[in-house]
């Protein structure tokens, strides 16, 4: 993208008449969003219960 010159501040396109208050005052380019921060990582799923031991054959 080719931005003009004016939106810096810089001279217009157009040749410099001098008579900048003929032109609309300009706002500024409003500034890019900041990009989201990451989510956070999944907490690990716990580990599994250990199976409880078979009862001893009587």
């Amino acid at each position: 993208i080719r931005w003009p010159v004016w939106l810096f501040g810089g001279a217009p396109a157009e040749e410099d008449t001098g008579t900048e208050s003929e032109d609309a005052p300009v706002a500024p380019a409003p500034a890019p969003a900041p990009a989201p921060a990451p989510a956070p990582a999944p907490a690990p799923a716990p580990a599994p219960a250990p199976a409880p031991a078979p009862a001893p054959a009587q």
